[in-house]
């Protein structure tokens, strides 16, 4: 009978092995053949995925038994969406992306100083509620920026307000920033930025701001959605981590009871929040933005700086 036991025990794991399998690869442009940095891969099928580090190169966790329903959506800014089956994506160890033909829009240079003008939920000085918001690390978090002078310029600056807090284990979070026009749904649409802005920013700072001057994103519309989203962590040892699936925190467990857990250390920063404005947010491999969870305050408060 324990030998009976033990045969189905072992049937069971080696069974689980097979169901489950870490597929890692590399993401690469067609042309070069260099490694595409922060491509996010993930499952047509499940709200689950990965990042590429910043080499190209990735692991993802996949369900052999699905191998014939599930496919693997595999995208990078600047670079066209490539959709394979489940079963072609386990035979390669390498993806191939094409790099998208972008039409720049003209960018008009004037001799006279420039004015800048602020927009947006952002401001130092203000006087802040004791509220934040510390979105999952496989979140993409945006908020709506109105242009309220509908003004024509060039977006020179980002802007992050953070909420700082102490880690014990967390040196640096590694974040992309992000651009996207406003769309029919009064949601974000197509990106704006074709190009990876990615910024480290410590446990204990406050403020995020960014210089896109180089990238010449000019601004025409009412509305733009200004976003950012943790890609990693690196930690105390200076070894970078990229965050994958639904990773939220490090759990520290109880000594006296291994299966309880005392903390959750979070890999991902907190935002300051305003009671005032539109955001959204949306998992990296999911299609769909949601509002973000109902609070009080539930705006962070992002904004940017246009020179015109």
């Amino acid at each position: 009978m324990l030998i009976k036991r033990l045969i189905l025990t072992l049937t069971f794991v080696y069974i689980s092995e097979l169901s489950f399998s870490q597929k890692c690869g590399i993401v690469s442009d067609n042309h070069t053949k260099a490694g595409i940095a922060y491509a996010t891969i993930s499952h047509i099928n499940k709200s689950s995925g990965s990042i590429s580090d910043a080499k190209g190169q990735f692991c993802i966790q996949t369900q052999l038994s699905n191998s014939n329903t599930d496919s693997i959506i595999v995208s990078a800014l600047g670079y066209e969406q490539r959709l394979l089956s489940l079963n072609d994506f386990l035979k390669s160890d390498t993806v191939f992306l094409r790099e998208k033909n972008v039409l720049l829009e003209e960018v008009r240079v004037k001799s006279r100083k420039n004015k800048t003008i602020d927009y947006g939920t952002f401001h130092k000085r203000w006087i802040l509620y004791q509220a934040s918001y510390n979105p999952n690390s496989s979140t993409l978090t945006a908020v709506r920026v109105e242009n309220y002078d509908n003004i024509e310029g060039i977006i020179t600056n980002l802007h992050y307000r953070l909420s700082p807090k102490k880690s014990e284990f967390i040196k640096k979070y590694r974040l992309r920033c992000r651009l996207f026009k406003n769309g029919e749904d009064n949601k974000p649409s197509e990106d704006i930025l074709n190009d990876n802005i990615i910024v480290e920013a410590t446990p204990e700072d406050k403020f995020i701001n960014v210089d896109i001057t180089s990238h010449n994103v000019s601004l025409h519309d009412k509305y733009v959605w200004i976003g950012i989203q943790t890609i990693g962590y690196i930690d105390k040892n200076d070894e970078y981590f990229a965050i994958s699936d639904y990773q939220f925190g490090k759990s520290f467990y109880k000594k006296n009871d291994a299966k309880k857990v005392e903390k959750i250390m979070l890999i991902s920063p907190s935002y300051m929040m305003s009671k005032d404005g539109v955001a959204k947010s949306k998992h990296l491999w999911s299609k769909s933005w949601s509002e973000i969870p109902p609070s009080k305050y539930n705006v962070p408060l992002f904004g940017i700086t246009i020179s015109y």
